[in-house]
């Protein structure tokens, strides 16, 4: 039970902090900002999620295909399989890097 306290957590607390990171407080926006401050958000929180899933052993998923469960590190029985749970690992780390760097870019905080 705790572990999935401790995956929550990080879910709500990573959307939050890039959500009021991004999303203006002090002005006004238009729909098009909201929208893509809950996505930018989502995906933040998805990725940390998926790698904090990673350094625990844990299965995970890649958000380019539907239901791609990456094995966890107990069923990873032959080389391929762990080559592509570290390969996987890479990609949801660089495209968790990309989403930083747009929600840095365009923040209201650090313009």
């Amino acid at each position: 039970m705790k572990r999935k306290n401790k995956e929550s957590n990080i879910v709500i607390i990573s959307f939050i902090v890039a959500f009021f990171t991004f999303y203006p407080i002090t002005k006004l926006c238009n729909d098009n900002c909201l929208v893509s401050a809950l996505a930018l958000s989502a995906f933040f929180s998805f990725f940390n999620l998926s790698i904090y899933e990673f350094l625990t052993g844990d299965e995970f998923y890649l958000p380019i295909l539907v239901q791609a469960r990456v094995k966890s590190l107990a069923e990873c029985k032959n080389n391929f399989d762990k080559n592509y749970r570290i390969i996987a690992f890479t990609f949801n780390f660089v495209c968790n890097i990309g989403v930083v760097y747009i929600i840095i870019n365009e923040s209201w905080i650090f313009n």
